[in-house]
């Protein structure tokens, strides 16, 4: 089939994320005998991959205007697009493409990449961020605030069933990364009929290094500096309460973004040991070295970071704050699940792998036996899609209009 994946962000290894997985899916399709191209809506920047060939960029910042329709229109004359596989989060994008399946009869699969509820639950990142102020803790506790939060809550709700139903009605397929995730949607978007909404999760590629069976005394944080769901905040308060405990361990902070430096502030005041920060790099040498991997997001589409790390037998820890994550860890054989938002607790059982190596053997022994990220293997997830191409092309006439 003739496939074209839209993304945001120019698609490249290093970025991580929906590009990496994006990348991934399009050299295992075409490697199947598709034909596959990429289309972003912003250019490469500097230290990116020089794509070229099937790599694409709209020409004009103006998402819906009429050279990116044009472009668009040339692309699917040329190309033969049958299938737009929409990897963007942008609204605009989603638009442009609509409109383009209206006019050239291309069908859309629109991938969502996060928890459906993401715009509720990243209300408890705006909470806290205003509660580290000790000024407004007061005001938390007023009536204001409390419906300053309720109506923004409602908002969001809102927002999301309009944007839910939109991507429904005008896609011939809503992909979601979990089984989990469906109810959740259906029930947001309030919709009648769900035959449309499927699930896939996110792939990873096989691990061709050997699994290194002695390790250093090493914690991971992979993830981008940010304050809006991925929270290294979190992490850095939960090593402050272990460290000095444990002097022998290190935590890698492996990731870029707006806190970056804030956190590095932050650690230099409390002079907070054994914490290194080291920016966007790969995180693959530091996979094959570590025991344990730490999550602390607030939220997750999938959370790939948690399968990559029981590939290279490290032990994943994080929050059970979305449906997802079960799918990738089954608590104490495979990983261990946190209560949501406990740092007390996290800390607790951070510690007691730290201190028990016992606990750590064992667990490391259950994800090394159960191959659990077997499930999510590239080729696996590359024919589900198959099979999804095979059913829009062949049982269109099945799918509610």
């Amino acid at each position: 089939m003739n496939l074209c994946f839209v993304t945001s962000e120019y698609a490249a290894f290093h970025r991580g994320g929906v590009e990496k997985v994006t990348l991934d899916l399009y050299e295992a399709l075409k490697k199947k005998g598709h034909n596959v191209c990429v289309v972003s809506k912003d250019p490469p920047k500097e230290n990116d991959e020089n794509n070229s060939g099937d790599f694409w960029v709209l020409p004009s910042n103006e998402i819906c205007s009429e050279v990116n329709k044009m472009f668009l229109s040339h692309l699917i004359e040329c190309e033969k697009i049958e299938i737009f596989i929409n990897q963007s989060h942008h609204q605009g994008v989603f638009e442009l493409i609509a409109e383009m399946k209206e006019k050239c009869s291309v069908k859309i699969v629109t991938v969502l990449h996060t928890d459906p509820a993401f715009a509720v639950k990243g209300l408890r990142d705006q909470w806290d961020a205003a509660s580290i102020n000790k000024n407004v803790r007061t005001l938390l506790l007023s009536g204001y605030f409390v419906l300053r939060f309720a109506y923004r809550y409602y908002s969001r709700m809102k927002f999301l069933k309009h944007k839910y139903n939109a991507i429904y009605q005008n896609s011939d397929a809503v992909v979601l990364l979990s089984k989990q995730y469906m109810k959740k949607f259906a029930k947001i978007a309030r919709l009648k009929k769900t035959n449309r909404i499927f699930s896939i999760s996110n792939p990873v590629t096989k691990n061709d290094s050997e699994i290194r069976l002695s390790k250093k005394k090493q914690v991971l944080f992979v993830g981008r500096m940010e304050n809006n769901a991925k929270r290294p905040d979190r992490m850095i308060q939960i090593w402050e309460q272990v460290c000095w405990k444990n002097p022998d361990w290190t935590l890698y902070m492996i990731g870029d973004g707006p806190m970056k430096i804030q956190l590095i502030q932050y650690c230099k005041e409390k002079k907070i040991p054994n914490i290194v920060f080291t920016g966007r790099t790969d995180p693959a040498p530091y996979y094959k070295d570590s025991i344990i991997l730490c999550m602390t997001s607030t939220y997750e589409g999938f959370g790939l970071v948690l399968v990559e790390a029981q590939q290279n037998g490290v032990i994943p820890i994080a929050f059970d704050s979305y449906e997802a994550v079960r799918d990738i860890i089954e608590d104490n054989e495979t990983g261990r699940l946190v209560k949501p938002f406990s740092l007390k607790k996290y800390s607790y059982m951070l510690s007691h792998l730290m201190e028990c190596e016992n606990q750590t053997v064992q667990l490391r022994g259950n994800i090394l036996l159960q191959k659990s990220w077997e499930r999510f293997n590239i080729d696996k997830v590359a024919r589900q899609w198959e099979c999804l191409f095979i059913e829009l092309k062949v049982n269109l006439q099945n799918l509610d209009l």
